[in-house]
């Protein structure tokens, strides 16, 4: 059973395109141009554009850029498993009396978009 043509312009990306590109969606330092760039060397000839589109509406995913967090040191590690073995014996009461200050530095109004990463 086909289907009947449809009135428009076909979509440029054929269906190992897209399999490409839902493949290549939880990889880091992906971008889209990247992925057009891999795709016209498999002989699917698109611009980052299209790829752009196709990943905003067919998969629903917008641009973004991962917000850094800092590294645990070997030092910062062995001072959280002496924290735990110092603490394992509190009650749920005294837990609740703490008031957690890690340190770790985050933007309350980070810049939005910085890069234009996808994937």
């Amino acid at each position: 059973m086909e289907s009947k043509p449809k009135s428009g312009r076909p979509p440029k990306i054929d269906r190992v395109g897209k399999i490409v590109i839902a493949k290549s969606l939880g990889k880091r330092r992906q971008s889209t141009r990247k992925l057009a760039l891999r795709l016209t060397r498999r002989g699917c000839d698109v611009s980052h554009t299209s790829v752009h589109r196709y990943l905003r509406k067919s998969l629903g995913t917008t641009p973004f850029k991962r917000p850094k967090r800092p590294q645990l040191t070997l030092k910062m590690k062995k001072n959280r498993i002496e924290f735990e073995q110092k603490h394992k014996d509190l009650t749920v009461e005294d837990w609740n009396r703490v008031l957690w200050s890690d340190g770790s530095p985050f933007e309350l109004f980070p810049t939005p978009n910085r890069q234009n990463d996808r994937i």
